[in-house]
């Protein structure tokens, strides 16, 4: 019997701080990534590979990398990391030596292609280091779209997401390169969804033809305020992660399917649902 499906479990904004304190003071982050490698490795199903979409460290310390790999170690999959706004690239490249393609630079910038079972998946690097806004090089951008000339369908990872989310100070912060980026993906007929983070928040949402979604933190979330004027806080809503299921045959199946899983700190238990009372 073929294989039906591709499934990918995407994770970010783990916001691991040196020597494993709480990040901003008064979030866990570190109990908060053991509760995601319990949760995940529970799962009743099999995933291929987990896509990691920035912000493994709050402060890119080499401390904080260590102790990010050494729990990730645990998990049962191969992972990709892409840097956030947050990360030290070459601290990460240090710690994750294994992941020979952190040194993988288009025009200064980190970039990653690989195929599983005729699928593509693309690791993009937002980040310019020292800001928080995202930008995207024209190097990069021009090998993003030699990948997407073949006819093999594409999921485009990176940190920041290239479009406003409403919420008020993450919208003030610039992108350069936003327009050609989205001109590439929407000229592009290979493109299933584009994966993002540094949101802290599940959003979905549709460019043109190009369907984007934006993971969780698996720590604190951003306070959800649509106001123009909205600080920058967080809180702790139930944190949480994202599954991707991709067809690999033609089937009553959509092409993509993306389940937001939600992480608590306890034991799940399931119970029956039916109605034969």
């Amino acid at each position: 019997m073929g294989r039906n499906f591709l499934t990918i479990p995407q994770a970010s904004d783990f916001h691991i701080c040196r020597n494993g304190i709480n990040a901003y003071e008064v979030s866990d982050s570190l109990q908060s990534l053991k509760n995601f490698i319990r949760h995940i490795n529970k799962l009743p199903f099999n995933v291929d590979f987990l896509c990691i979409t920035g912000d493994v460290s709050d402060d890119g310390s080499i401390s904080s990398y260590e102790i990010a790999k050494d729990l990730l170690s645990g998990i049962t999959i191969p992972y990709y990391i892409i840097p956030g706004n947050h990360d030290n690239k070459a601290n990460m490249a240090e710690v994750f030596s294994e992941l020979s393609y952190l040194k993988n630079y288009k025009d200064s910038r980190i970039f990653h292609s690989f195929q599983e079972h005729g699928k593509k998946i693309i690791l993009l690097d937002s980040v310019e280091p020292g800001k928080a806004s995202g930008s995207l090089t024209d190097g990069e951008l021009d090998a993003l779209e030699d990948e997407l000339a073949s006819n093999h369908d594409t999921m485009v990872f990176l940190h920041q997401p290239p479009f406003p989310t409403g919420i008020g100070f993450m919208d003030n912060q610039s992108y350069m390169n936003r327009n050609r980026f989205l001109k590439i993906l929407n000229e592009a007929e290979n493109v299933l969804f584009v994966g993002c983070g540094h949101i802290h928040r599940v959003i979905m949402s549709r460019i043109r033809k190009i369907n984007f979604v934006i993971a969780p933190s698996t720590a604190m979330q951003l306070d959800l305020n649509l106001n123009d004027d909205a600080p920058g806080d967080f809180v702790f809503e139930t944190p949480g992660y994202l599954i991707h299921r991709l067809s690999l045959t033609e089937s009553i199946f959509p092409e993509v399917m993306t389940h937001a899983v939600q992480i608590t700190d306890r034991e799940e238990i399931t119970y029956p649902f039916n109605d034969n009372n």
